[in-house]
């Protein structure tokens, strides 16, 4: 995973996080497939 100093990289990052957090509050078995997706990514 390349971490480019952009500002489209700047405003995903964040964007990702938050959508972790609101799968990771509805589903557990979710949360881990698309943290693996992300880390994959």
């Amino acid at each position: 995973m390349l971490l480019v100093p952009t500002a489209s990289s700047l405003f995903l990052f964040p964007l990702l996080r938050y959508v972790t957090y609101l799968i990771r509050r509805r589903n557990s078995l979710i949360s881990r497939i698309w943290e693996i997706y992300v880390m994959n990514m």
